[in-house]
């Protein structure tokens, strides 16, 4: 029988770690939801950059619900959510819900490069300095805030997410339509 040496030890700890990693990587889910009594409710305010769409003048959209995705294109978790964004925008008249996305990117060109290769077409704010996000308590990206009718953030949440899945767009109808929603336990 032949001796392990050290070399050999230290090769397969490296080979084990790395696919301890790797596995992370392909499995790990970073998405989180807040519990809706968790979330401190925040009334909606008008937010300031100083950048080609200066504004995030949430109270204009009363009446309506909001989500707001903060986001960026070198964030892989951002770029898997981004086609269900897109999804969600087209399944809901903009009288019914309005989709806003802000991003961190450095430079304009990139995001519009970046809308354009994808086809995307919700509303993308540039915001380079992550101003609205400062003012917004935004901690991680991707990170969306969804306001009801009355401009109160009701829930904030953490990670990608699958937007136009089934749960979400009976979450947003009966956000829409005034109904309670049901949590999950």
């Amino acid at each position: 029988m032949k001796t392990i040496n050290k070399q050999h030890y230290l090769i397969f700890f490296v080979l084990l770690v790395s696919v301890v990693m790797i596995a992370q990587v392909v499995f790990y889910d970073d998405s989180i939801q807040i519990p809706l009594d968790e979330l401190e409710k925040k009334e909606a305010v008008s937010l300031r950059v100083d950048y080609p769409d200066p504004e995030l003048p949430l109270e204009q959209y009363k009446g309506k619900v909001v989500l707001v995705n903060f986001w960026a294109t070198w964030c892989p978790s951002c770029d898997k959510e981004m086609p269900s964004i897109e999804s969600l925008q087209n399944k809901f008249s903009e009288d019914e819900l309005v989709v806003l996305t802000v991003s961190i990117d450095e430079k304009q060109e990139t995001i519009d490069e970046y809308m354009a290769t994808n086809g995307f077409t919700f509303p993308v704010i540039y915001d380079p300095n992550n101003t609205l996000g400062e003012k917004m308590g935004v901690s991680a990206y991707p990170e969306t805030h969804i306001l009801n009718k009355e401009g109160v953030t009701i829930q904030k949440v953490l990670g990608a997410k699958e937007w136009d899945s089934p749960e979400y767009l009976e979450a947003f109808r009966q956000l829409i339509h005034d109904l309670p929603i049901a949590q999950n336990s």
